[in-house]
């Protein structure tokens, strides 16, 4: 059996997790993978569908559950379009699925299909530009697909299918690439927003014997065409129909391993696991009206009688996460009067003979200001900034973020997503994650992530003096988490416990060292 220190395993987490003892782990927090091949990437596949799928992750999960204690919690991430996959797979492994945390966010890059453009393909028009230019110049000079593919190498050095994608007509080289072919091979272009104008609108190369179609073989050299215009009859109809939205929310799953005790009380005196952190992660500390309880009709009329006082620890945690970002503001503002209202000031008539109180006799209870639906009850956290994904990560090499076999670079890349040494494409912010850890895990616990990736789970874990267990498939992936969890941390004291439970770890078993 695997000890319980600090650890991150590069393997297979069902093979690494039958390594480990029953009853091990204190919580789980992970993000697996969502099953669409997200940005190309092997790992996150559909297994060969939703019923594989859910049956690969499920598997995962039995074996996640065992290992941990009876009441531990996980928080589970998942993205909208296969969160039902993520939860049918939790709650077959055997989890009690008890909420869904949604992290609103501004940012995200839009992945719809543009269905007049495929009108157009099919139409054989104004659509793969790039492919058949760079077929026939490739023929022209004598270049193989593979010379220009080595250019791109993948992650482990082999070739992509990089250029057959191009010539296929699926998408276009991102600008990096298209400028290193220029450079490579000294093109008269510098950029591919001219070679579109070049090779489309003035037919340089000779438009007929590459497009091949009426529309090019009987126009002039110098006539320009606005490639982004729906060309058919066809497709003008469909402009502007896509087929997804801009992804702006992500999903954590919260679910608890079934507890072994009758009640949650007694579960946490035997394990140390069975609740949530209410306290820890209150949302600021504005001062929250707390409405009388009292009946003190006696002196006070019909209206409580217990004084209002301002409840400073904090709102109570919600379901929902926010960025803090403009667009996420604006929403809240725009329709945030409509939340709750204003409890009015009162005026109560004081008449009862005692105290030499009259008829006249009053006084103003009950005043509570409306909410202006502020996104301040919320738990603020952006995403994580490349400073933050890069940091002690220094000695790696460089390399882009966004390196794909099967699908295209697309806006990703154009947006401006530079290469940088952590290249993990979900990286998450160490704010989320402590806050997060923060919700489900015990004082000096032990926390288990079977999808640990480049380490964010395990760099906060680390940061709140917990132990961590993380596990990846990914070699790369393992050495940057590494890197980043190499950091010291303050231990703090110890809370004094009332309880003699040999379940509940002392401080100096659970040193944080790596």
């Amino acid at each position: 059996m695997r000890s319980n220190e600090n650890q991150i395993i590069c393997g297979d987490s069902l093979q690494e997790l039958k390594k480990f003892s029953d009853n091990t782990f204190d919580s789980m927090i992970t993000d697996p993978p969502a099953g669409i091949s997200f940005m190309g990437k092997e790992w996150d596949n559909s297994k060969g569908g939703r019923i594989a799928w859910i049956q690969w992750l499920s598997s995962i999960m039995q074996e996640s559950l065992r290992v941990m204690k009876p009441g531990a919690h996980g928080l589970v991430w998942s993205l909208p379009r296969t969160s039902h996959w993520t939860g049918c797979a939790l709650e077959d492994a055997g989890f009690e699925i008890r909420d869904v945390v949604h992290h609103l966010f501004g940012s995200g890059f839009p992945k719809s299909l543009d269905i007049s453009k495929q009108i157009d393909k099919r139409g054989g028009n104004n659509v793969g530009w790039f492919g058949n230019w760079l077929r026939e110049f490739r023929h022209k000079n004598n270049i193989s697909s593979n010379e220009i593919s080595k250019l791109f190498p993948s992650i482990t050095g082999g070739l992509t299918g990089c250029v057959s994608n191009w010539e296929l007509g699926y998408n276009l080289p991102s600008p990096e690439q298209f400028n290193l072919i220029c450079k490579t091979y000294k093109l008269p272009f510098s950029n591919i927003e001219e070679a579109e104008r070049e090779i489309i609108g003035k037919n340089i190369f000779g438009a007929s014997s590459i497009f091949g179609s009426e529309i090019y073989n009987n126009r002039k050299d110098t006539k320009e065409l606005d490639i982004t215009a729906p060309s058919t009859p066809q497709a003008k109809q469909w402009s502007g129909w896509g087929t997804a939205l801009k992804p702006a929310v992500e999903c954590w799953w919260l679910v608890r391993k079934p507890l072994s005790e009758t009640t949650v009380a007694e579960n946490v005196l035997r394990w140390g696991t069975g609740g949530i952190n209410i306290n820890e992660c209150r949302v600021g500390n504005d001062n929250i009206k707390i409405n009388g309880q009292g009946n003190d009709n006696l002196f006070h009329g019909n209206f409580s009688g217990k004084i209002d006082n301002p409840n400073r620890i904090g709102r109570f945690p919600a379901n929902l996460i926010h960025d803090g970002s403009d667009v996420v503001m604006d929403e809240f503002m725009k329709y945030g009067n409509h939340n709750s209202g204003e409890l009015k000031s009162h005026k109560y008539n004081n008449y009862n003979g005692y105290y030499e109180s009259t008829k006249d006799s009053s006084y103003i209870v009950g005043y509570n200001p409306k909410s202006d639906g502020s996104v301040a009850r919320f738990f603020y956290c952006a995403k994580a900034s490349p400073s933050e994904k890069n940091e002690v990560c220094e000695s790696l090499p460089v390399q882009k973020v966004d390196i794909r076999t099967e699908t295209g670079q697309g806006s990703f890349t154009e947006k401006g997503i530079k290469p940088q040494q952590n290249n993990h494409p979900t990286v998450k912010s160490q704010k989320l994650m402590e806050y997060l850890i923060k919700l489900i895990t015990p004082p000096h616990s032990l926390i288990l992530d079977p999808f640990c990736g480049s380490g964010s789970t395990l760099k906060a874990a680390n940061t709140l003096c917990h132990n961590y267990v993380g596990i990846d498939l990914n070699p790369e992936y393992c050495e940057i988490a590494r890197l980043r969890c190499n950091c010291d941390c303050k231990v703090p004291e110890l809370p004094i416990i009332s309880i003699n439970s040999p379940k509940i770890r002392p401080l100096s078993a659970i040193g944080c060292v790596v």
